[in-house]
């Protein structure tokens, strides 16, 4: 091909490879000296600046259109008291707070289609496939027909496709479809390319011996879905089901069930009381008593195991409390109040930051609206959330965590950000269940229960719980409290 000399200079955006300028040299080997290196790195970090300026201000601008279209749709859902009138009948409906082109909603039993969409019938069988194959509360996927046979009839419209759980047990979900997006991916040759062999019998891997591009079209695919589309669909999601749990008694039948779960969940909660507890006690009282009489007998392998069995007795000791905590904020009654914000905070502050004193840690508390509340489940719910803030800002040599309250209409938001290693948000299923750990959390303690008592005690104040998240670089999460609970 002619090339003596080759350079490319990386376009990096949010650390990633974004893109690459290529120079080739044809006449001779050539030198490039330390001082040219140099100003070609600066203007590769200039490029690399500029553009994620760019991009930035276009996410911004983007996040805060949803953000409207998202106010929007809660407020029309209020207003009407209706969740299909609020979400379909308005000029601003739930299919713009994404660049789908379709969607359609499952609920109490009928299906509503906005857009461009498969058919009633397809859009069942996506649903009944979902059912069957996943347990998870989200689903999103840029290549459906690559995952889901049949969908290969239907990916002009839905080769895309991002679907939330509302109700399992009520067959109620939300989703979105984008179409097939077919793409020409141009190659540098034949990725494929048959090994050829040479006059002498050997099979050897050849050089190009031209520049000339080897194309291919790539389908079933779609434009990928966004961060910031998927965090307004879930809080959509929140604010659908708070709808839904106001009208609870008006609309559902869950007073048997509820009763029974309660029923469930009491005796359960006496097992683990009376029927655990005991036992692990003894085990570690008599291992200690053990320890005391006889430790100076016992070899360095004796000691190590009766070590483990103290260890392994405390881990269990905390996880039965955990598992108790949960268990009583669905039951007793709510003492609601209202609740001097900064001084909980401030008192919360001091705790943590006593227990990292050799971090390199900041909590800085913004404004702080007094809240009506639970005073011990609000300080469970702020504990939670800026313990974990701390635990997963952990290996950031300069940790930085803010709490930021304001009064937004009928609602006190509180959002509690961090810059630690954030949620991949292909796994945000998980971040509400209880004893579910998301994979880029499984080396840091902790049982899976904290944002699960989170969610728990939200509902009880009919509040809500979302967040949003950029990995490794901020996560926030926030939660909602009524001004006035009833």
């Amino acid at each position: 091909m002619g090339v003596q000399a080759s350079m490319s200079i990386s376009l990096l955006y949010r650390g990633e490879l974004w893109g690459l300028i290529a120079c080739h040299h044809y006449n001779a080997p050539r030198y490039i000296d330390y001082q040219a290196r140099q100003s070609i790195k600066l203007i590769s970090q200039l490029l690399s600046t500029v553009l994620e300026i760019r991009k930035e201000d276009e996410e911004t601008a983007y996040t805060a259109q949803l953000n409207t279209y998202e106010q929007a749709l809660h407020q029309q859902m209020q207003d009407d008291w209706d969740v299909v009138q609020g979400l379909t009948k308005h000029p601003i409906t739930f299919l713009d707070l994404t660049t789908a082109t379709g969607a359609a909603l499952l609920f109490e039993g009928k299906l509503h289609l906005l857009g461009d969409t498969p058919s009633s019938n397809e859009v069942m069988g996506i649903i009944e496939w979902i059912h069957s194959t996943t347990t998870e509360s989200v689903f999103q996927t840029d290549q459906l027909p690559n995952l889901y046979a049949p969908a290969e009839e239907f990916r002009t419209k839905a080769a895309g496709l991002l679907l939330l759980v509302l109700s399992r047990q009520m067959n109620e979900y939300l989703l979105w479809f984008k179409p097939e997006q077919i793409q020409e991916v141009a190659w540098g040759g034949n990725p494929e390319k048959p090994v050829v062999m040479n006059p002498q019998g050997e099979i050897r891997l050849s050089p190009r011996q031209s520049f000339d591009k080897w194309t291919q079209l790539v389908r079933n695919k779609a434009q990928p879905w966004q961060p910031m589309e998927v965090t307004q669909a879930l809080k959509l999601r929140e604010d659908l089901l708070q709808v839904v749990a106001q009208k609870a008694n008006q609309i559902r039948a869950l007073n048997e069930q509820l009763r029974f779960s309660n029923e469930e969940l009491e005796a359960f909660s006496y097992t683990v009381t009376h029927e655990l507890r005991s036992p692990l006690s003894s085990i570690k009282r008599y291992t200690e008593i053990y320890q005391d009489d006889y430790g100076a007998q016992l070899d360095e392998s004796a000691k190590a195991i009766f070590d483990k069995i103290s260890k392994a007795s405390d881990r269990m000791s905390m996880l039965i409390r955990t598992i108790m905590q949960y268990s009583k904020v669905g039951s007793g009654g709510l003492t609601l109040k209202v609740l001097p914000m900064r001084e909980l905070l401030n008192q919360l502050r001091e705790e943590l930051l006593a227990g990292e004193a050799n971090r390199d840690l900041t909590i800085d508390i913004g404004a702080t609206p007094n809240l009506e509340g639970d005073q011990t489940m609000v300080i469970q719910v702020f504990s939670n959330l800026l313990s974990n803030a701390v635990k997963y800002s952990r290996l950031v040599p300069q940790a930085r965590v803010s709490v930021q309250g304001n009064q937004r209409g009928q609602e006190v938001i509180y959002s509690v950000s961090d810059n630690g290693i954030g949620i991949d948000m292909k796994q945000v299923g998980k971040v509400f269940e209880l004893f579910q750990r998301l994979d880029s959390a499984s080396s840091y303690e902790g049982y899976g229960v904290g944002l699960a008592i989170v969610k728990r005690i939200m509902n009880r104040h009919q509040g809500k719980v979302w967040f949003e998240t950029f990995p490794h670089q901020i996560t926030t999460f926030y939660v909602s409290f009524p001004t006035h609970t009833s």
